[in-house]
């Protein structure tokens, strides 16, 4: 088992987490998503329209779920 930890910034909360065989996906309330190697390595970080609605995944498959604006 790896244990790991992640710091954000301070407006930063960490508001979903989802986990495939070869990258953990981390949904971040700004909007934006992290997908990090099992190894603990950052291989992209993506901004997104609107909010994370829903990360699932599956193998090495990631659906990204989110609001397409931000709303009124």
């Amino acid at each position: 088992m790896h244990e790991g930890t992640i710091n954000t910034e301070k407006n930063e909360k960490i508001k979903l987490v989802s986990s495939a065989e070869d990258f953990i996906a981390i949904g971040i309330s700004q909007r934006t998503m992290r997908l990090i190697t099992l190894s603990g390595v950052q291989q992209r970080f993506i901004r997104l329209q609107g909010p994370i609605v829903f990360i699932p995944a599956y193998q090495n498959q990631l659906w990204i779920i989110h609001h397409s604006t931000r709303g009124f």
